[in-house]
């Protein structure tokens, strides 16, 4: 379809011109739509017929929960998200896709969403996580409260599906090795990344991961950049967890003791001499309180609450109770009073 400016336009219609930048459209680098976008195009355009689509990653859905299932997807995006999270999004997506640097895609157009989609579809276990983590995007309950008049037999299948594929992943030893080989990003690339970062966390982590990329022994690579084997273990567990974006980030506090649970641990460390080791506070934290503390504050903990050798140390023992003393005359009582 030719589209004229108006009917009193004086220049001729050029149909290889782009009327909004001015380029000819023959001459335009970039890449075409995605495979895997045009796919779920086809999926859902089928599905809309049908009244019943079959998603990657999801199964058999009736029209109204798949459109409800996008809605949260994407709310998960763009509502209340600050761009620079919904840029590293888009820039995981765009090197996991393979587009090239000339390829600009407006993600906020309709083929912006199939892709985003496409991507979260493909490996929705791994990639809901990660996406949650990077975003820094609300729980799952509260994304589906963004969702108008949706019914509570659509939210119940949204939040049985969501909730299984945001299932938390095994933490074994070696859990990360399966992330780390499949890992799009080689070691060089991420050097590369490395010397572009501004911060120091980011730039050492992703040293770190540069060199267990290409094959190098953890405890060596943690000593190259200046960290323990344990610290070095924790950052691949949480890039394994929730994806390397959200591995470069500064933890957020999540350990706060009440002094109630500070006084009852208190009690716990003094009670017996063998658990006073760090890593025996830090579970007990957990498995009591469902509290992750830090390896300096269980340190903390310790310092203040074990017994030491030869005193009696209690510091939960209540205050003692103030009383008023009434000061007696200073004066020689009288001879036989």
């Amino acid at each position: 379809m030719l589209r004229a400016s108006g009917l009193n336009a004086r220049k001729p219609v050029d149909p290889s011109i782009c009327r909004r930048c001015g380029a000819t459209l023959a001459g335009v680098a970039g890449d075409g739509a995605h495979q895997a976008a045009l796919r779920l195009q086809e999926l859902l355009v089928a599905g809309k017929q049908l009244n019943r689509t079959e998603l990657p990653g999801v199964g058999a859905l009736d029209w109204s929960t798949t459109m409800a299932l996008v809605d949260v997807l994407l709310g998960m995006v763009w509502i209340d998200i600050p761009g620079r999270y919904r840029d590293r999004l888009f820039a995981r997506i765009a090197n996991d896709f393979g587009l090239s640097q000339h390829n600009n895609i407006v993600w906020a157009s309709n083929y912006g969403g199939l892709a985003i989609l496409a991507w979260l579809l493909e490996d929705l276990p791994t990639r809901l996580p990660a996406t949650i983590a990077i975003l820094h995007a609300p729980r799952l309950d509260r994304l589906l409260t963004r969702v108008p008049d949706l019914s509570s037999e659509i939210g119940d299948r949204l939040r049985v599906m969501l909730t299984r594929a945001n299932a938390p992943s095994p933490r074994g030893p070696w859990s990360w090795r399966s992330w780390i080989i499949s890992l799009p990003e080689t070691g060089s690339e991420l050097r590369e990344r490395a010397l572009s970062e501004r911060y120091k966390l980011r730039h050492q982590r992703l040293f770190a991961f540069a060199a267990v990329r290409d094959g190098t022994p953890v405890e060596a690579a943690a000593e190259s950049v200046g960290v323990t084997r344990q610290t070095l273990s924790r950052w691949l567990h949480d890039a394994a967890t929730h994806g390397l974006e959200a591995a470069l980030e500064r933890p957020q506090r999540r350990s706060q003791l009440s002094g109630a649970q500070a006084e009852a641990l208190g009690k716990w460390i003094a009670a017996d001499r063998a658990h006073q080791r760090r890593g025996a506070v830090i579970s007990a934290a957990l498995s009591q309180f469902g509290i992750v503390l830090s390896p300096d504050q269980a340190s903390r903990l310790l310092r203040d609450h074990r017994a030491r050798p030869g005193r009696r140390h209690r510091p939960w023992k209540p205050k003692p109770q103030r009383t008023t003393q009434v000061a007696g005359s200073t004066h020689d009582p009288a001879p036989g009073s």
